[in-house]
């Protein structure tokens, strides 16, 4: 019998890791960087079956998928050749994507604006502000994509108000913005 690990292709792997269901991410009630997702959804993180309980006030900062399962890429950095996140400047838009792992625990990849200089493993290129791509063994729930304005936005504490818009996903949407 085959197994997802056996599936040459990417796409077809895809349907491995899928979330059945609507999180509804909202700014929590808090005007802090801080996200509600109010319903509890089930998703497939490599072919395993995982429940995901409802979410209240998820820090944005505490969630940096730095911490992935070895399987997924032990030294995982995001796109911007982090580990953890930088400061958003002013006047950019970027695109969170917040995802399960295997274990259930929620993360977050963020990714880049356009004209970053980022640095991915060894090469210099240049940001794009489109939705990134996210690691093996990393299941998408929904995507916050954030114009920051006339101001930068921090993860740990800029208010999200006026400036975050959300959507639940399935899997990676075809459109890489909205």
């Amino acid at each position: 019998m085959a197994t997802l690990k056996q599936v040459p292709s990417a796409v077809q792997r895809l349907l491995g890791n899928m979330c059945y269901g609507k999180m509804g991410a909202a700014i929590a009630n808090i005007a802090a960087a801080k996200i509600d997702a109010l319903t509890a959804v089930v998703a497939t993180v490599g072919g395993i079956m995982v429940t995901v309980a409802a979410q209240d006030e998820l820090v944005i900062a505490a969630l940096a998928a730095a911490n992935l399962p070895a399987a997924s890429g032990a030294n995982y950095v995001q796109p911007s050749g982090l580990t953890g996140f930088y400061v958003q400047p002013a006047n950019t838009t970027v695109y969170y994507v917040f995802g399960v792992i295997a274990a259930g625990t929620v993360l977050c990849v963020q990714g880049t604006y356009d004209g970053q200089q980022i640095s991915p493993i060894g090469y210099t290129a240049l940001g794009k502000s489109v939705i990134p791509d996210v690691p093996d063994g990393f299941t998408p729930l929904f995507v916050m994509k954030v114009a920051s304005g006339g101001a930068t936005f921090t993860p740990a504490t800029t208010a999200l108000t006026g400036i975050a818009t959300f959507r639940d996903v399935g899997v990676l949407p075809v459109d890489s913005t909205f």
